[in-house]
């Protein structure tokens, strides 16, 4: 499961998911796993300039991200690394679902706090309980 995240608006980037397939970041991030014989959970980030340009990778972590944006998209993360955990060798993670949006409710509402006034924070609570302004058709991960 990768995750890209929506250009910057209220509630942020980091406040805001979409799932999405990067079979060139796959291989690679799979790739990095064996050559260091990994066992466990492996997260990247990266900046990806355009859909066809070259990934440019800036940040590695021995952790499990973003497993309920995955669990929604299609692929148990949780699940993966507990079987790993148990000494069993998972089958490997099934593709997930492109385009399955989600956002952290709490995240969204502390930018909006962190950006500006108490109105900007009401504002935006309010927008995550209507489901309105960029965060429908999402599902709240908090």
């Amino acid at each position: 499961m990768l995750t890209g995240s929506s250009p910057p608006v209220a509630g942020g980037g980091d406040a805001r998911k979409e799932s999405v397939r990067r079979p060139q970041v796959r291989a690679h991030v799979e790739t990095i796993g064996e050559r260091l014989r990994w066992h466990g959970a492996l997260s990247v980030d990266y900046i990806l300039a355009s859909a066809d340009a070259v990934p440019r990778y800036v940040d590695c972590n021995p952790r499990l991200v973003e497993p309920m944006s995955a669990y929604l998209a299609g692929t148990d993360l949780v699940q993966l690394l507990l079987q790993v955990s148990l000494g069993e060798t998972p089958t490997g993670a099934p593709d997930s679902r492109a385009g399955v949006r989600t956002h952290l409710a709490m995240q969204a509402c502390w930018d909006a706090h962190c950006a500006a006034a108490r109105g900007a924070t009401f504002c935006a609570s309010a927008s995550n309980w209507r489901n309105a302004e960029g965060f429908t058709p999402t599902a709240s991960r908090n």
